[in-house]
């Protein structure tokens, strides 16, 4: 490392933490002190479908990464040269992945709506924020599995296009919120 980024490296660390409590408190505060036992929106999907556990969208995200890592330290290491291309196309669903939950970070002040379920209000991750965060990381995940062949394209669909629901399914989000982060993933395709 260069003398420069290695002033840099504590200072980004410590923008990260910083970063992750903000995101972990700032949609509870924030939902409480609006309106913290309002009435759900209407829902079509929630209305037609039974609700899942409320965990299955973080299940099914840490099991997405921890796959990506064991790719990581599997796979990539005998890909070589060759797969450059690949190797940049997969940094830049990465970049676009942040560059969302970037724009995330900065809206999820003005786009708090009522709790999918009321009873959880106050509660870390029982309010719902347009939009879907978990739908980004599967979108990025599924571009980036796309990418190798490790992985067979029919997952990457399923990942991709399906598993985002299941955080309307389990009422972590609205139907809108799914919609919207799949939009805004693909507002800055690459």
């Amino acid at each position: 490392m260069e003398h420069h980024e290695k002033l840099l490296s504590p200072f980004v660390a410590v923008g990260a933490v910083v970063a992750l409590a903000l995101a972990a408190w700032l949609p509870a505060y924030i939902s409480r002190a609006r309106a913290p036992m309002a009435t759900p929106l209407p829902d079509l999907v929630h209305a037609v479908f039974p609700r899942l556990w409320m965990h299955v969208p973080d299940v099914a995200l840490t099991t997405c990464l921890v796959v990506s890592l064991l790719m990581v330290y599997t796979t990539f290491p005998v890909w070589g040269t060759q797969n450059f291309a690949a190797a940049m196309r997969m940094q830049g669903y990465i970049a676009r992945a942040c560059t969302c939950l970037m724009v995330r970070a900065l809206t999820v002040s003005v786009t708090t709506l009522p709790a999918v379920i009321p009873q959880m209000s106050g509660t870390i991750g029982g309010h719902d924020l347009n939009f879907s965060g978990h739908t980004i990381a599967f979108q990025a995940i599924a571009d980036c599995w796309s990418e190798t062949s490790a992985v067979p394209s029919w997952v990457c669909f399923v990942v991709k296009w399906l598993v985002p629901w299941t955080a309307t399914l389990s009422r972590q989000h609205y139907t809108s919120d799914v919609i919207v982060a799949m939009a805004v993933y693909w507002r800055w395709a690459v």
